[in-house]
């Protein structure tokens, strides 16, 4: 969902005025990297999770991973095009990245489904 503004036809533009602003306006500045921590520790948290769940490389770091996907879907915003959107390789790029060494697609498409089927599960056992 972070990079789901990537394929609004102004969205590269401006990226663009904002990273000009950033050089002159230390208020800007200071939005955008208390914006950009939350960001970082939201994934960082999200990235642990899926270690301890077993469906996101536990050789990864969360931190470093988490910076490394800011970038990637800040590259989405900046090289997004109105006539082609980024998302079907950003999301291609993140799966495979995050993905445990030795995992094929059709076994990381069967866990995300028996995950969803077993929150579902749990959701409406909970409104029993």
């Amino acid at each position: 969902m972070l990079a789901a503004d990537a394929e609004d036809p102004g969205a590269a533009g401006m990226v663009v005025e904002l990273l000009r602003r950033t050089a002159h306006d230390t208020e800007l500045i200071d939005v955008v990297t208390r914006t950009s921590r939350v960001v970082r520790d939201g994934l960082a948290l999200l990235l642990a999770r899926g270690i301890e769940a077993g469906t996101v490389d536990p050789e990864l770091d969360p931190a470093e991973a988490a910076a490394w996907l800011e970038n990637v879907v800040d590259a989405a915003y900046l090289g997004a095009r109105p006539d082609h959107s980024p998302l079907p390789a950003l999301r291609r790029t993140v799966a495979r990245y995050l993905a445990p060494a030795g995992t094929d697609r059709e076994s990381m498409r069967a866990h995300r489904e028996s995950t969803r089927a077993e929150r579902e599960s749990e959701s409406t056992d909970g409104q029993a």
